[in-house]
């Protein structure tokens, strides 16, 4: 359903914002503000993970959540082990989890200040990826997949019945988009209208008559 990642990090954007002064803190700039230092911010020194999980919270310039999800939290683990957990909030409200995230796997040995926080945030940005794609591989009625061998599939068409057998199960307080690349997102919710369409002069193998669902605009 969706052609973009869920979490996307722009590396220059986020350095700007670092850059910016700290709100009411005008004083300082949010790098000095938030605590990342050009020696100490790297994994296995100080409160790295800390420090990434405030930047994370300040919902930085240059870090976008898809539509889809409502939030992106770093669960910092202060144990013998260290390291974190990741947790996505989903519009429908279910929350996702990764599994133990090492310290070490948040940015490469000698990666230090900003270029460790960017680091980081790459890291996250994959593992909120990654549990995406398991979450809807697991969950099918969340992105949705032709029935293989069927002729919907080779013509990009479905009928009525099929959409129907392929919606069954789904919660059914779901919203229901249709795929637009005209819009920014690149999806566009249905507005809930239905009509027959008809073609008097339709090309080969195209419809002479079908079901038009209108896409909210």
């Amino acid at each position: 359903m969706y052609d973009t990642p869920p979490l996307i990090v722009d590396p220059a954007a986020i350095q700007a914002w670092l850059a910016q002064p700290a709100g009411e803190h005008p004083d300082e700039t949010r790098t000095e503000h938030l605590g990342v230092d050009d020696e100490l911010t790297a994994p296995g020194m100080g409160d790295f993970l800390g420090t990434i999980d405030d930047i994370l919270a300040a919902e930085p310039d240059g870090l976008h959540r898809r539509a889809d999800l409502t939030r992106v939290e770093l669960w910092p683990v202060h144990d013998g082990e260290g390291g974190a957990l990741i947790t996505v909030d989903l519009a429908d409200g279910v929350r996702l989890c990764t599994l133990h995230q090492d310290v070490k796997a948040f940015a490469r040995r000698g990666q230090h200040g900003i270029p460790a926080v960017l680091a980081a945030l790459a890291h996250i940005a994959n593992q909120v990826s990654l549990l995406l794609d398991t979450y809807h591989a697991a969950n099918p009625c969340h992105g949705i997949a032709a029935p293989t061998g069927s002729a919907a599939v080779t013509a990009g068409r479905v009928t009525v019945a099929e959409l129907i057998e392929r919606l069954r199960g789904c919660p059914p307080h779901l919203q229901v988009w249709v795929a637009d690349p005209h819009t920014v997102e690149g999806y566009a919710p249905l507005d809930g209208t239905v009509h027959p369409g008809s073609d008097p002069a339709p090309p080969a193998a195209d419809p002479g008559s079908f079901v038009v669902l209108g896409a909210a605009r």
